[in-house]
């Protein structure tokens, strides 16, 4: 996948929320697909998470703000690890949606929060397999 970019919307109209995700191996067009979606977000805003796409164990991260979560997942090849992945920014994502809108997502009041990730994630799992129909599978070792 070396220098391609993976771009797409996921719009949750109830919230007034949109999903971004991009999938790329290319920290430049991460750079740039995130300042498309958030013109005044820096590279300081979220140092950490940049810091880490030079290692080589880098995944992805979730960049919230008021209407949008950006996910940015840095993959060289698709691989079932990518999905744990996923879920894990799409979770952070489904916190982003519930706090910006007031909705208390916790023990015994979670319900809404397991359909709405269920949602992002059945539909970024779509928009991916279908791009990545050709890309190669590598399976991890689960160790």
């Amino acid at each position: 996948m070396t220098g391609e970019i993976v771009a797409f919307t996921i719009t949750i109209d109830v919230f007034l929320h949109e999903v971004h995700i991009i999938v790329t191996d290319d920290k430049q067009h991460a750079l740039d697909a995130v300042k498309k979606l958030a013109p005044t977000v820096t590279q300081s805003d979220y140092a950490e998470e940049w810091d880490r796409v030079d290692v080589n164990g880098f995944d992805a991260f979730c960049y919230p703000t008021q209407y949008r979560s950006i996910i940015v997942i840095h993959e060289k090849s698709w691989s079932p690890r990518h999905i744990s992945t996923l879920a894990h920014e799409v979770f952070h994502a489904v916190m982003n949606i519930t706090s910006s809108t007031g909705m208390n997502c916790s023990a015994g009041n979670d319900e809404q929060c397991a359909y709405l990730m269920g949602y992002i994630m059945q539909r970024a799992l779509m928009q991916l397999t279908k791009r990545r129909k050709r890309a190669p599978v590598v399976h991890d070792d689960p160790r």
